[in-house]
């Protein structure tokens, strides 16, 4: 009886101690588990901040490359955050139309005060920049026509329009890259390719060439879409 109760004694405090080191084993194993969870949370929220930060110097870096080039093209101004007025394909190479004679021989006769970008009818046309639509409206020339009064103190005329953005109203804001119409060619447009006449007027004074600021951020646009095709 002894021999037996000495045996069932040493079995228990074997159980004992298997019990003890699977628990011991346990806590470490959630000590281990919490770390390795708050480990990931950390390099989950770094990740979080190197993607933002690296898309803010991404910006940074575009709005930089913009502002060198387009006054090495030849640019009068600068315009922070702009966007490409036709949101779809363009006809290129994009002419430099600015200066040239129109309507010659008639009492329209006039030089060309903005540029002609050309695009298929019906191209969605939106706002190069943050503003407020300060006209909208028809005209015997410009045919469906309207202004932009941007953040940078650019007044934007964009003509020939077939269309306007549903509910477009002056005195809307809109954000850059917004729709506010459509390609066509109303005005004397009519029996032409469609296409944008865009006119720039810093602080609403005298018109002045979009050509080079419009090139250099077409340019960008293809590098960067390139360049995204390429990591794909």
């Amino acid at each position: 009886a002894m021999a037996q109760q000495t045996m069932v004694e040493s079995v228990f405090a074997q159980d004992d101690a298997l019990i003890a080191e699977f628990r011991s084993l346990r806590e470490s194993l959630d000590v281990d588990t919490r770390l390795t969870i708050d480990r990931l949370a950390l390099l989950a929220s770094l990740e979080t901040e190197m993607v933002d930060e690296v898309g803010e110097r991404r910006s940074d870096i575009d709005q930089a490359q913009l502002e060198l080039r387009a006054f090495e093209a030849g640019s009068e101004v600068f315009v922070p955050n702009l966007v490409f007025p036709i949101d779809g394909d363009v006809e290129l190479p994009l002419i430099d139309s600015w200066g040239f004679p129109r309507m010659l021989g008639t009492p329209d006769e006039h030089w060309h005060e903005g540029i002609d970008v050309f695009a298929p009818h019906g191209t969605p046309l939106v706002a190069a920049e943050r503003g407020v639509i300060t006209r909208v409206g028809e005209g015997r020339l410009g045919g469906l026509k309207l202004w932009i009064r941007g953040e940078s103190g650019i007044d934007w005329y964009y003509a020939h329009l077939a269309a306007f953005a549903t509910g477009l109203r002056e005195g809307q804001v809109v954000e850059a890259g917004e729709l506010v119409g459509y390609v066509g060619t109303t005005g004397n447009a009519v029996g032409t390719p469609p296409h944008l006449h865009l006119q720039m007027h810093p602080g609403g004074g005298r018109p002045i060439n979009p050509y080079p600021v419009l090139k250099v951020r077409l340019e960008l646009d293809a590098e960067a879409e390139a360049a995204a095709a390429d990591q794909r």
